[in-house]
């Protein structure tokens, strides 16, 4: 039984003036006429009396409670599923891992503004879990997440969509005793017969990060002696699997290797001119929903204006 002829029959029983009933109801009298004659042959019993003036039968009125009683629990229905995925297209769920601070809080403060616009969303940051983000991407279980640092655009399948959040300054984490300590103008070519250790294990996100070291040095026409290394978690890792002749590169801002130098005996280093990776969240090319679509061109402008507050705070220092 078509929803729609209930709908119709139950506006025709108002006024039972079909000339009336079709026009409003933006449809020809013979349509109407039919789709009642239609109803009548479903239900198996005549609804409108059509001898003298048009009045409903017994049978009519009976049926008229129970189609105006569907018609309002369909469009009661229908209302609050439209409600429903109102509320779920608000929703954008992010994943970040929580070890990347600087990257979290530009994300959180991307969130603030966002919010500010779209008071109705609901941002969902959650901790990466481990997860493989392009996979969570392609269930649906997620709408965007931290991705990797690069130096370059990481190449993505078309289904995907890096947008940069934001720029952060490579350090060197190296022993206080290093030779490299003092030098004023260093470049990856200096850090060519070091070893550069790599976490390695369950729970350290470091899938990108030698990748990130070869396209860091190969712009300088070095090459950078990777050294995986096997560990249970990040803190034993810079615990227990550093020696102290290794060095590390790291995004300045880590909140775990600032609270480690002093009990290591580490310093920080710089490369002078200073050189940054780009922070990026993946988004689905395709099939978001309006909000995440709007968050997407967000973060992108966020990044934008972050970078010209940078490049006009570093020419008001020059």
């Amino acid at each position: 039984m078509d929803i729609e002829i209930l709908k119709e029959f139950v506006f025709l029983s108002k006024g039972l003036n079909v000339t009336k009933a079709s026009r409003e109801l933006n449809m020809a009298q013979s349509t109407l006429s039919s789709h009642i004659i239609k109803l009548e042959r479903d239900l198996g019993c005549s609804l409108v009396e059509r001898d003298g003036s048009p009045r409903l039968t017994l049978a009519g009125r009976e049926f008229l409670e129970v189609a105006s009683e569907i018609v309002c629990l369909y469009d009661g229905f229908k209302e609050r599923g439209v409600v429903q995925r109102g509320r779920e297209d608000a929703v954008i769920t992010v994943w970040a891992p929580q070890r990347r601070e600087g990257f979290v809080i530009a994300l959180l403060d991307a969130v603030i503004g966002f919010k500010g616009k779209y008071p109705q969303a609901i941002v969902d940051v959650q901790d990466t879990h481990g997860g493989d983000t392009l996979d969570e991407l392609r269930k649906g279980v997620l709408d965007c997440g931290y991705y990797c640092n690069a130096v370059a655009d990481p190449s993505l399948e078309e289904d995907f969509q890096l947008v940069p959040l934001l720029d952060e300054e490579f350090i060197i984490w190296m022993d206080k005793d290093s030779p490299l300590r003092d030098c004023d103008s260093l470049t990856p070519c200096d850090l060519e017969g070091y070893q550069l250790p790599v976490p390695v294990g369950m729970g350290t996100h470091s899938v990108h990060l030698q990748t990130m070291y070869e396209e860091l040095f190969s712009l300088y026409g070095a090459k950078a002696n990777v050294k995986p290394r096997y560990c249970r978690s990040v803190d034993d890792f810079f615990l227990s699997k550093i020696n102290r002749d290794d060095l590390i590169i790291l995004n300045r801002g880590s909140q775990i290797i600032e609270a480690m130098n002093e009990a290591n005996g580490k310093v920080m280093g710089r490369f002078n001119p200073p050189i940054y990776s780009t922070g990026c969240l993946v988004f689905r090319s395709e099939d978001n929903s309006d909000m995440v679509e709007c968050f997407k061109s967000h973060v992108l402008a966020f990044y934008e204006e972050a970078k010209i507050s940078s490049l006009s705070n570093e020419a008001f220092k020059d």
